[in-house]
């Protein structure tokens, strides 16, 4: 496999490619330009021969083949919150949805306690956020770091937060007491807190993007078509999802994807690994085996 940084894949495709005697795995991530989506189309030889498979970071190219997005942080130029390390290892990484194990997920019954957390930055997508924003928070955030103030137009069952970054204690305390919390597309269609919540067992809510149903498959993603709905239909959507026979029946096994050792696997059966290549033939256990939250 090959790992280049998304603003040198042009670089990559027309000046390295043509010169590679055997047939390779690509890995894009990192690199100038954040969390910007990767320019697929730019790149005449996605269709090489010699490129087996894609791995990326925030793809736009929908529905083709060789492509497969990988999340923010499971790559080297990324880093995971010390904190929620920390707090997988008290819990030796287990499946917070595990339909055996499972904590209690609900919502309360007359609306008047919160179980939805709302804590982002408006300003970094204004399209995206400002109307997820709206429909539980109502009130325009200021633009600064404070912390903002509860108004009388939140709804009774959501806790506005309007931080860039929470502090540890706040962060824990917010979703210890949350079902679900509202993660908008930031600069990228991926956003960081998508997988700090699942991590953390709180059901993340976004709006669909296709180039994402692959990664978020068999993930207890809420998606919505658009932010833009009242308070009644967003609550009902939220009944909705915990009614449903997914969210009864599923053990929501693609948590793995929250860990490279599941992305070491995807790379190596992409490289023509077979099964049994990566596993001990003694001990039946997988090689290149990672219990590191974003390595």
């Amino acid at each position: 496999s090959i790992k280049v940084e998304r603003n040198e894949t042009v670089l990559f495709f027309r000046a390295m490619e043509p010169l590679l005697p055997h047939p390779y795995v690509l890995i894009s991530g990192g690199g100038y330009g954040g969390d910007w989506p990767t320019p697929l189309w730019e790149h005449d030889n996605i269709n090489s021969r010699k490129l087996l498979h894609w791995f990326t970071l925030h793809p736009n190219l929908v529905l083709h083949g060789k492509i497969s997005p990988i999340p923010l942080g499971a790559n080297i130029f990324s880093t995971a919150r010390s904190d929620i390390q920390r707090y997988l290892a008290a819990r030796q990484y287990q499946n917070p949805f595990r339909l055996e194990t499972r904590k209690c997920f609900r919502l309360s019954e007359d609306d008047d306690e919160i179980d939805t957390l709302a804590s982002f930055r408006v300003a970094t997508n204004l399209d995206e956020r400002k109307p997820a924003w709206k429909v539980l928070c109502g009130k325009k955030p200021n633009d600064d770091e404070k912390p903002y103030n509860r108004s009388e137009e939140e709804a009774s069952f959501v806790k506005c937060s309007y931080y860039n970054k929470l502090g540890t204690i706040t962060f824990f305390e917010d979703v210890d007491r949350v079902t679900f919390a509202l993660s908008p597309r930031g600069t990228g269609y991926d956003c960081h807190r998508n997988w700090e919540l699942l991590a953390m067992g709180v059901i993340p809510i976004v709006t669909r993007f296709p180039a994402f149903d692959e990664l978020f498959d068999d993930l207890p993603f809420m998606t919505l078509d658009s932010w833009n709905l009242t308070r009644t239909e967003f609550r009902q959507k939220q009944r909705a999802f915990l009614d449903s026979d997914l969210w009864k029946t599923s053990s929501f096994e693609g948590w793995r994807k929250l860990f490279n050792a599941y992305w070491r696997s995807r790379v190596l059966e992409a490289g023509g690994r077979s099964a049994a290549s990566r596993t001990d033939p003694v001990t039946g256990e997988r090689f290149h085996l990672l219990w590191r939250y974003w390595e």
